[in-house]
């Protein structure tokens, strides 16, 4: 390991989207994330209305859309009694912005939470500030 690497502190942390779609529509709910953190997403939870809507997440930070196609909410996240796990943590640079699109095909309003399960990242030697550096590998 880099003498200038060290091993973040790992606080569990979930960041909530909430969004009411129209019926038919779309919304596209920005998440601003905390300064204070860099954050590690590892598991994705919903709560909807109904299965008739789909997510499409872009990384404001990157510019990446994070998949091809609009997605079906339900195969894109997990229940809390069996949240969907992600093969590979995200990690989500302190201050970025992650915009999320949701499209209703219900013909209802549909009400959404989308949980975004992690840690935050904190600096070791500094946990009270935000991510200062790389973030160590073991």
């Amino acid at each position: 390991m880099n003498a200038q690497q060290q091993v973040p502190l790992r606080v569990p942390f979930d960041y909530v989207i909430d969004s009411v779609v129209p019926l038919n529509g779309a919304t596209a709910p920005p998440r601003q994330f905390d300064e204070d953190a860099d954050f590690e997403w590892v598991m994705t939870v919903v709560t909807r209305t109904s299965p008739l809507l789909t997510v499409e997440v872009i990384d404001g930070a990157t510019g990446r859309v994070l998949m091809s196609n609009p997605v079906n909410i339900d195969n894109f996240a997990g229940t809390a009694q069996l949240p969907f796990p992600l093969v590979e943590p995200y990690v989500i640079a302190r201050s970025s912005l992650l915009r999320f699109r949701f499209v209703d095909t219900s013909g209802a309003p549909n009400t959404v939470q989308l949980v975004l399960r992690g840690y935050k990242l904190y600096p070791s030697n500094a946990p009270a500030q935000g991510a200062s550096g790389l973030i160590a590998q073991d």
